[in-house]
Parts: C-alpha cells; sequence; structure tokens
C-alpha cells in the first residue's frame, strides 16, 4: 500500500488576490502558491543566509521549529501553508518508520479533494476536508521530530527513540485500521452518523475505534465522536467485537468484515470474540477520549507465544547486567530471612528481538499467600509511577519482564506474567536464586530465564500454557565492570576487617578464602566436564559437537607450557615479577599504615599528658605561649630549679 500514496496537498496555482476590497494588503493576500514558494525558500539556509548561525543544518532545524511552533500560528492562511510544507518535507522520513509487517496511508483519498477553483476560500478549506486518523498521527510524528531535532542539537540528554517507537507501536497502525473501515461495506460502515448511535447497522466510522493488542483486536462504538474535544469529554462505550489479529492490516480489515457480518445476521452477539469458542462480555465503560487515543498500554488478556514460536526462542539471549543482580540481592537481604519469602521487582531494558538486555531494575510492593499461592497482591499503579520516574532519566530502558527470587516456579507465576503483558508484549520472567549455599550460584550463573508460551496440542485437545526456559548471560559494560568490582572489595573489606583497623585492603585469610572458592568452582567444573567426555566416549551420551568446540576453544586460550622451556620460563618469570610488585605495594601500605599508627599513639600521649595537667600549669603553658616560650622549655626549667633547690 505504500507505494499507492498520494502525495500529500499542494495548492494550485490562484494567481488572483484574496485581498478583500478596503482590506490593507499583507504578505499573507498573497497567492497560496506564492507563499508556499517563499515560505520554502525561508527553509534553504543557501537561498537565505542568516547572521546569527554558520552552520546550515542547524540554521534549517531552527527554522522548522520556527515554520511549526510561530508562523503555523499566524492565522488560517499560513497555517494551512505551513503544514502542507512540513507534510511534505517528513513524508518519506514518516513512510521509513512504519513497521515492515504494517502497511500506511496518511493522505486517505477523501483527505486530498482538488480545490477546482481558484478562490482562496474553497482552497483552504477543501486542504482538511474529512482528513484520515492517521492524518493526525502523521502530524504528530511532524511536531516531534521537530521538537526532538532542536533538543538533540542543544543537548545531549533527550529522550530519542521512546516518542516515536510510541506512535509506530500503537498509534500509526490503530489509526490505519481506523481509516480502512471505510473500505467496508456501506451496509457495514458509514462515513458519519448521529451523537448517540444505535447499536445498530450500518455503524458510524466518526463513532468508531480500535484497541490493538500482539493477537487480538476490539472494535468500540462510542457514543460521541471518537477524539471529540468538549466539556464533558467522558462518555460511554460498547464493544462491538473482538477478532484475531492477521499479519497485515488489510488481512485484519477483512476479518473485522466478516465480523461484522455475523453480528449483523445474528450470527454472534455484540461483544462476542467472532472466531473463537471463547466469547468476552460486552461492557460499558467511561473512558476518558484522549487517554483512549493516546494509549499505549494494551489488553491485558493476551494469550501467550505459539509453539511455532518456541524454535525462535531458543535462539533468544537474555543478557543480565550486573547492576541488576545486585540490586536485586539488595532487594532480598531487607526482607527477614525468618518470613522465608520470597521478592518481586521490574525489569527495565531493551527487547531488541533475539538479544534481550535488562539493564535496570526495581522492587515493587509484592505479597502472596503461602496457603494459596494464586492469592497475591501486586501493586501496579506503583509500577507505573516509578515507570514514569524512570523514563526521565532513560527513557531507552522500558519495563520488559519482571524478576523474583524463587528459587523455584511458582504457580501464580502465569498469572503475573499475564498482568505484565499490559506493559510489553512478551514479558521475560528472570528467576534469582539469593541463597548463599546450596543454590544454582555455587556452580554457575545464578540466574534462570523463561517466557510464557501456549503449547497447541496435534490432538485437538486444548492448549496449556507453560514456561519456555531460554538462556541468559551476564555481561557489563566497562565503566560497569569497574565500579562493581571496587563495590565488592569495598563489601569485602568491610565485612572481613574490624572497625578499627587502618588496614583498608583485604586480610590475607579472606583473599585465599576466595581463591580457594574459586579453585573449588573451577575443579567441580572440570569434572563435570571430565564426566560428560566419558560418558560420550562410551556411547552413553551422543556427541554434540557444539560442546565439542567450545571445550576445544577452551584448551586453545590454556598457554602452552610443557613443550618449550623458554616459553614456560618466561611465563614463570612475568608472573614473578607481577607478584612482586604487589607483593611490594603491600609492604609499603603496611609501613604507611604503621606510620600513622605510631604517630596516632604519640598524639594520643601528648593529648593524656595535656588532661593530666592541673589548672595553675594550664595557665603557665597559656602564659608561657603568650610569652614566646614553648611549654616544654617551661617544663625543663622547672625542673632544673626543683633539681637546685634539692641541691
Amino acid at each position: 500500500m505504500q507505494n499507492d500514496i498520494l502525495p500529500p496537498y499542494s495548492p494550485s496555482r490562484t494567481f488572483a488576490s484574496t485581498r478583500e476590497p478596503g482590506v490593507r494588503a499583507s504578505i499573507r493576500h498573497l497567492p497560496l502558491h506564492l507563499l508556499h514558494r517563499i515560505l520554502t525558500l525561508t527553509l534553504d539556509p543557501l537561498a537565505t543566509r542568516s547572521r546569527f548561525s554558520s552552520d546550515p543544518r542547524e540554521e534549517k532545524v531552527r527554522r522548522l521549529w520556527y515554520l511549526h511552533k510561530a508562523l503555523r500560528g499566524v492565522d488560517r492562511t499560513f497555517y494551512l501553508v505551513a503544514t502542507s510544507i512540513l507534510r511534505t518535507l517528513f513524508l518519506s522520513q514518516y513512510l521509513q518508520q512504519v513497521l515492515p509487517n504494517l502497511s500506511s496511508d496518511p493522505f486517505p483519498h477523501t483527505s486530498i479533494i482538488s480545490p477546482g477553483a481558484d478562490s482562496h476560500a474553497e482552497s483552504s478549506k477543501s486542504v482538511f476536508a474529512s482528513r484520515g486518523r492517521e492524518t493526525a498521527v502523521y502530524d504528530h510524528f511532524i511536531a516531534l521530530r521537530v521538537g526532538e531535532d532542536l533538543r538533540r542539537m542543544e543537548s545531549e540528554l533527550s529522550e530519542e527513540g521512546q516518542g516515536e517507537r510510541d506512535i509506530f507501536t500503537r498509534l500509526q497502525p490503530t489509526a490505519r485500521l481506523e481509516d480502512l473501515l471505510l473500505s467496508l461495506p456501506t451496509h457495514l460502515i458509514a462515513s458519519v452518523g448521529p451523537r448517540n448511535p444505535p447499536a445498530s447497522f450500518p455503524l458510524p466510522q466518526s463513532h468508531l475505534s480500535v484497541s490493538l493488542t500482539p493477537s487480538w483486536v476490539q472494535l468500540f462504538l462510542h457514543a460521541s465522536p471518537f477524539g471529540a474535544r468538549g466539556r464533558n469529554k467522558k462518555h460511554g462505550r460498547i464493544m462491538v467485537l473482538e477478532v484475531h489479529r492477521e499479519g497485515t492490516l488489510e488481512a485484519t480489515i477483512r476479518m473485522l468484515g466478516e465480523g461484522l457480518n455475523e453480528v449483523r445476521k445474528g450470527a454472534a452477539q455484540w461483544g462476542d470474540r467472532v472466531h473463537d469458542e471463547s466469547y468476552c462480555l460486552m461492557e460499558i465503560a467511561e473512558l476518558d477520549m484522549d487517554e483512549a487515543f493516546v494509549s499505549t498500554i494494551p489488553s491485558p488478556a493476551m494469550p501467550g507465544l505459539t509453539t511455532a514460536q518456541v524454535t525462535e526462542l531458543s535462539a533468544i539471549n537474555v543478557v543480565i547486567h550486573p547492576l541488576v543482580l545486585l540490586s536485586v540481592v539488595d532487594h532480598a537481604s531487607r526482607v527477614p530471612l525468618s518470613k522465608n519469602k520470597r521478592v518481586l521487582g521490574v525489569l527495565l531494558g531493551q527487547d531488541n528481538g533475539r538479544i534481550i538486555n535488562v539493564a535496570n531494575s526495581f522492587a515493587v510492593p509484592f505479597e502472596e499467600d503461602e496457603r494459596d499461592p494464586k492469592t497475591f497482591f501486586l501493586d501496579l499503579d506503583f509500577v507505573e509511577e516509578m515507570w514514569r520516574m524512570f523514563r526521565k532519566v532513560n527513557a531507552k530502558e522500558i519495563p520488559i519482564g519482571f524478576y523474583h527470587t524463587g528459587p523455584r516456579l511458582r504457580s501464580s507465576d502465569l498469572e503475573i506474567t499475564e498482568l505484565f503483558k499490559r506493559f510489553t508484549s512478551r514479558p521475560v520472567m528472570v528467576i534469582v536464586d539469593v541463597r548463599a549455599h546450596g543454590g544454582r550460584g555455587d556452580t554457575g550463573i545464578p540466574t534462570d530465564a523463561y517466557f510464557a508460551v501456549e503449547e497447541i496440542r496435534d490432538d485437538g485437545t486444548a492448549t496449556q500454557r507453560t514456561f519456555s526456559h531460554v538462556p541468559t548471560s551476564v555481561e557489563a559494560e566497562e565503566a560497569e565492570e569497574i565500579g562493581v568490582e571496587h563495590l565488592l572489595r569495598d563489601i569485602s573489606s568491610s565485612s572481613s576487617a574490624p572497625s578499627s583497623s587502618l588496614l583498608t585492603t583485604q586480610s590475607l585469610t579472606t583473599r585465599v578464602t576466595s581463591q580457594l572458592s574459586a579453585l573449588r568452582g573451577l575443579h567441580a567444573r572440570l569434572i563435570e566436564v571430565g564426566e560428560y567426555l566419558t560418558s560420550v566416549q562410551n556411547s552413553k551420551l551422543p556427541v554434540n559437537h557444539q560442546v565439542i568446540y567450545h571445550l576445544q576453544e577452551i584448551v586453545g586460550l590454556l598457554p602452552q607450557l610443557g613443550g618449550d622451556v623458554d616459553l614456560g620460563k618466561a611465563f614463570r618469570v612475568g608472573v614473578n615479577d607481577s607478584t612482586m610488585v604487589v607483593y611490594l605495594s603491600a609492604l609499603i601500605r603496611t609501613v604507611l599504615a604503621l606510620h600513622d599508627l605510631i604517630e596516632n599513639r604519640i598524639v594520643n600521649a601528648q593529648q593524656e599528658l595535656e588532661d593530666a595537667k592541673s589548672p595553675e600549669e594550664k595557665k603557665t603553658d597559656v602564659a608561657a605561649v603568650a610569652a614566646g616560650v614553648k611549654s616544654g622549655d617551661v617544663d625543663k626549667a622547672k625542673k632544673e630549679s626543683d633539681e637546685n633547690e634539692k641541691k
């Protein structure tokens, strides 16, 4: 459909002046094609040079912003011409952002009506006559792109990408579907209708709205024209039907047409889920029209992934940053150990298809009944409020799932996953084992990631919801690695050394213990590898070439010290040199610490002597200091006088 898009409206040549008799002439009374040409030339920094900026690109960005924010507000003529110019400039950028499986037509045929006359009134009236709903989305995209370009040029702290992602994942396909409703037969859909249309056919397109989920499409009939602004913004709505979402928007419209036909003939009831055995109840709800149009929260009642996508899940890798693990451990440590309850929080990051990057997280109030696991409390309002604050700091981090401390799957995890589908289409669940001993962290990564799937059986029985395991890995950026290393070092130091210790490094016992635990983990893994190779050799397990390649790569990374004597000697010399530097650093640090200890002892002893003096001696010392005599000289003189008196 993108190849069939008609170009945006361009004013016809109106050579006659539109100035009325007795009105003072101004630029807005010029013919539209001349005004269009003048405003187009003002956007070209080479045609009209500026005395304030030397960068042509920066000057063009500022002029676009001025055209959008200032000139469009002069009067109706400038609004029409400036909007036409902006739509022409940003059309290619808009079409490039449309998702591949969706179609777009920001200028439906009904919105491009040729003026047909040279009069200014008819020409300006017909520019936006019966404009489509995707045209409004396109205008919103232009406003967002113009402002974002200016903010990006002036500051690096801009929410780039988040607003456009909301447009092309929710607003654009929804508006496109609502425009495509007019392609259905006239006995099903009419263009306009009364203010309070009855629940009968044909349905007025002006009172219809579409709500999208990843698997379903819901059609609603509103009591007032959809998106209308007035004093009473809240009106009732009724669900017409719900159909399964197909691959393309045109195919989805055909499904809606078939469903409307069944409702019209009486084969299906209002509010039914057509072409499905289950039905959704018809509901009349109070809804804010503006929130309905820009809402990015899908319906929580959406099915999980099908078995056709299970193969794709095996190729997905969930990358968890150390900051997330530290946050989870801190969250779990704030819960009393006597309660033995799991904690739950939200994962933030990016879903890039085959790689899910978990970069941040935050805790969420969560309680569950130990006797009835399906009874739990999860504060979703708190989640939305926290996400709103996190988005101000980093707009690229969006909710992609949740975590809990398990340490195993619970029966309520499927219900929690369904709740999180209001924030993301496929939430990932990560179980973090925070146990100090006996957990998965002793010999491997203490995380497990799962996706909710729906198993469709070949025998035609009912589907069953379950979890599919996906691999996880822990990765960090360079700055993150340095920060985590220093944090763990400080934690080890504070836990191993007493508070009065002057040493800021780990004790020998702590370092040896950590080295020993690392060697034990390495030894356990080597034993596991040896058992696997023995089982393969004895034909107990099949040969997995991928595992063999990984083992060969590990062996290839080891230094070959057995055959070459010189290489082994050089390796040992290098290790000794590096160890010597560490040893000398520890000695110097110890000497400095002892020096500080001696200095502190001397200062404390002098302070004790000063505190032991009588008030008369303190007055004498003060007088001596005022006279320029040191207190030590005064004490020495007193001792000499006492010795002379004794003699």
